[in-house]
């Protein structure tokens, strides 16, 4: 190998290096307001029927699975999660009996007002 031709491969090398930090760069988040975070995830999660009826179609299914990654469960006569998904986990916060019965799972019928 000449001097010339490795020098010109180290060139390239050295070139792509630098385009790849720079898209690299251009996905770093810095600074990230945990606490907007959290709110906007509390808003979706405790309005999930609602949610799930303003979805197309085509993105029901992955709204699901990140609901129900592990998929639903038969148990004793009823249906639930197989596991509790992460994403709702410490999250929710129902202070009062009503809401604590049980999560609607977005198959309710949506009456008319």
């Amino acid at each position: 190998m000449s001097k010339e031709l490795f020098q010109r491969q180290i060139k390239a090398l050295e070139d792509e290096r630098v385009e790849l930090q720079d898209q690299l760069a251009s996905l770093r988040i810095e600074d990230i307001n945990s606490t907007e975070v959290f709110a906007k995830a509390k808003e979706i999660l405790c309005d999930l029927y609602g949610r799930w009826n303003r979805l197309e179609p085509i993105h029901r299914l992955q709204f699901l699975h990140f609901l129900v990654p592990q998929g639903l469960v038969w148990q004793n006569g009823g249906v639930g999660t197989a596991v509790s998904p992460t994403g709702v986990r410490g999250i929710l916060d129902f202070p009062t009996p009503k809401n604590t019965e049980a999560l609607p799972t977005g198959f309710e019928p949506v009456l008319p007002p």
